[in-house]
């Protein structure tokens, strides 16, 4: 029994191990994002890509760590008989209480920074995704703006009913010019 007892700590103090990976990589991840929304603030095209090809190089090392977490808890799930899908990590804290009492609440920690991390990278993430949205609205406005000023308006009238000579993009020109 006591043999059992080492392997579960074993394996518990594995999962904090990649727990606490997994909230270094989305602290990274969280900086790289805040990085994002500078560059794109800036409107700065290079700092921007940059930042895009971190975030997706940082998004990888996530997918790593969270496999081996799901290895992990595949291998508790056989030690305790469990479901894998039964086996969250919340059952699992409790679960580790009567093996280790201080590692099971190292580990709730852990969850609990790891889920605060997730929901704030989401949410600046989101609010990135609502300002290059703004920024492609403004865009195509300013694109209407220019065309329909380059192109000649043939049938302009004054508010007297007469028709109105048109340059046809004056305001594309400086009057300097």
């Amino acid at each position: 029994m006591s043999d059992q007892k080492t392997q579960l700590k074993a394996l518990l103090a594995e999962l904090h191990q990649a727990l606490h990976a997994l909230v270094g990589s989305y602290r990274q991840l969280l900086e790289i994002v805040r990085v994002e929304r500078t560059a794109l603030l800036d409107a700065d095209l290079t700092a921007v890509q940059g930042a895009t090809h971190a975030k997706e190089a940082q998004i990888e090392i996530i997918r790593q760590a969270e496999l081996k977490r799901v290895q992990l808890v595949q291998e508790l799930a056989m030690v305790w008989r469990f479901a894998i899908k039964d086996l969250t990590l919340n059952k699992i804290i409790l679960e580790a209480q009567a093996v280790d009492a201080a590692l099971s609440e190292t580990l709730r920690t852990d969850l609990t920074t790891l889920t605060l991390l997730m929901e704030r990278t989401a949410e600046q993430n989101t609010k990135n995704k609502e300002i290059c949205i703004r920024s492609l609205k403004h865009i195509g406005e300013m694109k209407k703006n220019v065309l329909g000023e380059a192109e000649p308006k043939n049938e302009t009238y004054s508010k007297k009913a007469q028709k109105v000579n048109s340059t046809g993009g004056g305001r594309l020109i400086s009057g300097e010019a």
